[in-house]
């Protein structure tokens, strides 16, 4: 079973506030979800992979799958504090050794996901750690990718949901954590936080990483949409 926001837990609403949102950047009408604040907040960032550390140790995870790119920013450090290694999930011609790849099919496209051939084992429990789950394309890709091998996908660990696009559901019976999840869309407040304004720039609750919103039906990972709206990942 996922697992619901840590009641009474304070860590949410520090992590929660310093993610700022910019509004109408890169084009009018869209709000741009910058984690880099999050980043910059020592305690916030430290609260975050607490989080997910307090989950997973001791559960006998001997892989941190983290999908490209802001995976790499979560997973690393989970995977030292839990005695894991850590292994990236790129895209394409990324990786420089022989890889095993699975495409995927996206609301207005395909992609594909590569893992270097050897990198995990048949039989050893993994987690997958991405800033957010969407529609879930790119979340089951990476479980296809590990189980091929014979990796047992414990679950996948987020630090927001969109629960709107039903991501959770292309899962399967494969749990989501969103222990430290900010649940909710651009603009919209969790309960008991209320999104304020700071230099004309509004933050709070339900941010994003980097991320381009608009009210449209999209798909999230092709950053697609009717009459040209934009909500894609904003990549590095």
């Amino acid at each position: 079973m996922a697992s619901d926001l840590p009641q009474g837990d304070d860590r949410i609403a520090k992590i929660a506030s310093s993610i700022r949102v910019i509004p109408n950047f890169p084009k009018p009408g869209v709000m741009f979800q910058d984690i880099t604040t999050l980043l910059l907040d020592p305690r916030a960032f430290r609260d975050t992979i607490d989080l997910f550390v307090e989950r997973y140790k001791g559960q006998d995870i001997s892989v941190v799958a983290g999908i490209e790119a802001r995976g790499f920013i979560f997973g690393p450090p989970v995977a030292l504090a839990i005695g894991a290694k850590f292994v990236p999930m790129r895209k394409p011609n990324k990786l420089p050794g022989e890889v095993i790849s699975e495409e995927y099919t996206l609301e207005y496209g395909a992609d594909v996901m590569e893992m270097h051939v050897g990198a995990v084992q048949a039989g050893e429990r993994a987690i997958i750690m991405d800033d957010l789950i969407a529609t879930g394309g790119t979340l089951c890709a990476a479980i296809k990718l590990l189980e091929r091998v014979g990796v047992h996908v414990v679950e996948c660990a987020c630090v927001i949901e969109l629960p709107e696009l039903k991501g959770r559901d292309r899962l399967g019976d494969r749990p989501l954590d969103r222990t430290s999840c900010l649940e909710g869309i651009p603009g919209t407040a969790i309960e008991g936080f209320e999104p304020y304004v700071d230099g004309g720039r509004k933050r709070g609750p339900g941010a994003i990483d980097e991320v381009w919103c608009s009210t449209s039906p999209v798909s999230l990972e092709s950053g697609q949409g009717d009459q040209g709206s934009a909500l894609g990942a904003f990549g590095f």
